[in-house]
């Protein structure tokens, strides 16, 4: 009788500690998320944009307006705010090879070098941002 007692103690205090280490846990858990929430201050909304702007279909060709005047020849309007324009790049979507390094990727921010280019990768020329108003 006095082991089962004993074993009943010790179960009652073992989850009794582990009870406080989980509050300890979870105290410090969001202290630490409070913290970093208040460090989050990056603009994000922009990556929205980028999502929605991927469900259209292809962009052919930009055109500036003033909002008076709309070409009719333009199929329809994409985008409603500040492009930010793009980078130069290396494309080589579609090509396989183990010979070049980038194969079936787009590598922003370099040129094709010759290598690349010997197996099909083109050059893609940066586009430079327009702004709204």
């Amino acid at each position: 009788m006095a082991g089962q007692n004993k074993s009943a103690f010790c179960l009652i205090v073992y989850l009794f500690l582990i009870n406080i280490l989980f509050l300890i846990c979870g105290i410090y858990t969001r202290k630490w998320t409070n913290l970093n929430i208040s460090l989050l201050s990056y603009p994000t909304g922009f990556m929205n944009d980028v999502a929605n702007e991927w469900n259209t279909p292809l962009l052919t060709q930009i055109v500036v307006t003033n909002n008076t005047y709309c070409p009719t020849n333009a199929p329809q309007l994409v985008i409603e705010r500040q492009f930010y324009g793009s980078d130069l790049g290396c494309n080589c979507l579609g090509i396989y090879s183990k010979y070049i390094t980038g194969a079936n990727t787009l590598n922003p921010g370099e040129k094709c070098d010759r290598n690349q280019t010997k197996y099909g990768c083109v050059n893609v020329k940066p586009i430079q941002p327009i702004k709204m108003g």
